[in-house]
């Protein structure tokens, strides 16, 4: 007898040979063929069972395959956008089963996968560069794998800056990490409120009177690549140097950066400005592969002396570390990692700036 129908099923259950569902064909010794069969709905393994019978209504013992089905992950949460200097950084929470995630950017808002330039590969963060400062960026992400992409997350936007002290001085800044940080060392000669900070060309005590800053050598001229030197005092004083919105770093925050960058043994080389046009040789592993751009701006000390410009840089921290002295960070040129001293507050050293 020939085969005369086939009857398909996600379950394992054999049908009576009088069950609707079963498919007729011309009875035939054999049969072959490639037919659809609609699976349920959902992810998963499905496993698809097939019986065959004949005109006396004998029924096979069934056949089975299974396939497992997937899906589009869901859209990403947790999307945040923060702004440097001709540069956005986009980061977002991971989202299960994805195995890369797309940006989509505009400079309009309502972007969308259609409308929006794409950006393909993203991990867990993405930092956009050669923006605009000044220019308003949005941003959507969705999360791709093997079976899709998801559809789009919630917009956010952010403006690349630049920032301006109170003497009108700009500095570029540089997103690294969660941080954004001043690229270049702080030039300002006055307090947020627009009060003078002193300077001197005498001894100085190590006391709090001591609120003192220098061009390097009395030259103004260093300034504008080097910036100025400032005693902890002064740095640290409740009228603020940074501009508003900014702050001088605490130990803590310095040690964020340095974390990030792989830790103190390599932070250093990955922080220095690459190459000797404004360090000594051999400016030991600096490839400023952060983009911190690290000047050695060299100090003052007590007696009135400077030294070291170009042989090393040191950086105010907000954090005391003594009665007497306070927590700075120090590259050299010989070296490619971060020193950490607690050094007399009255020295002369450089500032960076943080974003609050």
């Amino acid at each position: 007898m020939g085969v005369t129908g086939y009857y398909a099923s996600e379950t394992s259950t054999t049908p009576s040979a009088s069950a609707s569902g079963w498919t007729s064909v011309t009875s035939t010794t054999s049969y072959s063929a490639t037919v659809a069969f609609t699976l349920s709905s959902g992810s998963g393994t499905k496993t698809v069972y097939v019986w065959f019978k004949d005109v006396a209504g004998n029924i096979s013992a069934s056949s089975s395959d299974s396939i497992t089905l997937g899906s589009a992950p869901s859209a990403p949460t947790g999307v945040s956008a923060t702004a440097g200097s001709g540069q956005v950084s986009v980061s977002w929470s991971s989202v299960s089963g994805a195995t890369s995630y797309n940006i989509y950017w505009s400079t309009t808002s309502g972007v969308t996968k259609t409308t929006g330039t794409k950006i393909t590969g993203g991990t867990s963060s993405y930092t956009h560069t050669g923006l605009t400062n000044g220019t308003t960026y949005y941003y959507v992400v969705t999360a791709v794998n093997s079976y899709g992409e998801s559809s789009e997350s919630s917009q956010v936007s952010e403006t690349p800056l630049t920032v301006g002290d109170v003497d009108n001085n700009v500095y570029n800044t540089v997103i690294i990490g969660t941080q954004v940080w001043f690229k270049e060392n702080l030039k300002v000669t006055r307090y947020r409120n627009g009060d003078a900070i002193p300077t001197t060309t005498g001894s100085i005590s190590n006391d709090s009177s001591s609120k003192y800053q220098w061009a390097y050598n009395g030259d103004e001229g260093n300034v504008a690549t080097y910036g100025r030197l400032y005693t902890w005092y002064a740095a640290t004083d409740s009228r603020a140097v940074c501009p508003t919105g900014w702050h001088v770093p605490t130990n803590a925050e310095w040690t964020t950066l340095e974390d990030y960058l792989g830790g103190s043994s390599v932070a250093g080389g990955k922080m220095k400005e690459a190459g000797t046009t404004h360090w000594d040789s051999p400016n030991t592993s600096a490839d400023n592969s952060s983009g911190f751009t690290a000047l050695p701006g060299g100090s003052r000390f007590s007696d009135g002396s400077f030294s070291y410009m170009g042989y090393y840089g040191y950086w105010w921290s907000a954090t005391e570390g003594s009665a007497s002295g306070a927590w700075t960070y120090g590259l050299y040129y010989s070296i490619g990692y971060v020193n950490h001293d607690s050094i007399d507050k009255y020295r002369g050293f450089s500032v960076r700036c943080v974003r609050d």
